[in-house]
């Protein structure tokens, strides 16, 4: 029986095999962005976009009153994301044409401020 447990324990760990993509966070004002995306490495046609805020400060709060907009080429239209809740987590889909050459672009607005961030889609080696 403790050998068909650790089979499966083997097979499940097999199932998260597929590599993601790191996209180094960024920082504006007292907020901490930063992007994840489904699937884990972007591909060509529509891709999720999860945008995970939260502020700098010493208990990393999440950042639930911004107005996040995201786009991934220069010639879109901004596209408000969706705000889970009051977790920090925002999400979207974007078209992605190409993943190699295209960034995301997240803009950040807090009261009169506003802010565009750019998060590269290509792997970087």
């Amino acid at each position: 029986m403790k050998y068909y447990i650790a089979a499966l324990c083997w097979c499940l760990s097999a199932c998260n095999d597929e590599p993601a993509l790191y996209i180094a966070p960024q920082i504006w004002q007292d907020f901490q962005i930063r992007l994840e995306t489904r699937p884990p490495m972007p591909t060509v046609g529509m891709n999720e976009i999860l945008v995970i805020a939260t502020r700098t400060g010493q208990r990393k709060l999440p950042v639930w009153d911004a107005l996040i907009s995201l786009r991934a080429d220069d010639n879109d239209e901004w596209r408000q994301a969706i705000q889970d809740g009051h977790t920090g987590v925002y999400r979207r889909a974007v078209m992605v044409h190409d993943p190699a050459t295209q960034d995301v672009q997240v803009q950040l607005q807090r009261g009169d401020e506003k802010v565009v961030l750019r998060f590269p889609l290509r792997v970087l080696r």
